[in-house]
C-alpha cells in the first residue's frame, strides 16, 4: 500500500509497519532548508524520503549518513520513551514496537559537493593530458 505524501519541509512524525514491528520515524529538515525556498516536485520528495526510510530500515544496526538525488540524510536512533507501555494490534495480531525512535535529518544536497564531484570526474578523464596549457600550470620546468 502506498504511503501518504510527506509534508517535508515541515517536520513530521510517522509510524511505519514492517513485518510485525512498528517503527517511529521523526523527519526533520536540516539547518540549510527553510520552508520558504522553492522545493523540488512533491512527488519526487516523497519518493526519495520513502526510499530513505526503506534504506534505514534495511540497516538499523549500522546507521550512516547517505545521499539521495536531492538530499543528504543523517539518520539517528534514540530511546523511544514509554515504548514498553504501548499495546499495538492490527486486527487480531499483536505487534511489537521497535524500542528506538529514528530521527532523519534531511539536508538539501550541497551544490559545492556536486561541483567538486564534476571537477573530479573531469580530472579523471584523459582529456586534460592533451591540453598543453594545463601542463604549464601544473609542471615546473
Amino acid at each position: 500500500m502506498p504511503i501518504y505524501a510527506f509534508s517535508f519541509p515541515i517536520p513530521e512524525t510517522r509510524f511505519f509497519l514492517a513485518g510485525r514491528r512498528v517503527y517511529k520515524f521523526k523527519i526533520m529538515p536540516g539547518s540549510n532548508i527553510s520552508g520558504e525556498e522553492e522545493m523540488i516536485n512533491e512527488k519526487c520528495v516523497s519518493e526519495e524520503l520513502e526510499s530513505a526510510v526503506r534504506a534505514v530500515l534495511a540497516c538499523l544496526d549500522n546507521l550512516h549518513p547517505f545521499t539521495t538525488q536531492h538530499f543528504t540524510i543523517f539518520p539517528y536512533k534514540s530511546k523511544w520513551e514509554r515504548v514498553s507501555q504501548l499495546r499495538i494490534r492490527r486486527g487480531s495480531k499483536r505487534l511489537s514496537a521497535y524500542p528506538f525512535l529514528i530521527t532523519l535529518y534531511v539536508e538539501a544536497r550541497d551544490t559545492a559537493h556536486q561541483y567538486v564531484a564534476q571537477r573530479m570526474e573531469a580530472l579523471d578523464s584523459p582529456e586534460p593530458l592533451h591540453r598543453p596549457e594545463l601542463w604549464k600550470a601544473t609542471l615546473k620546468y
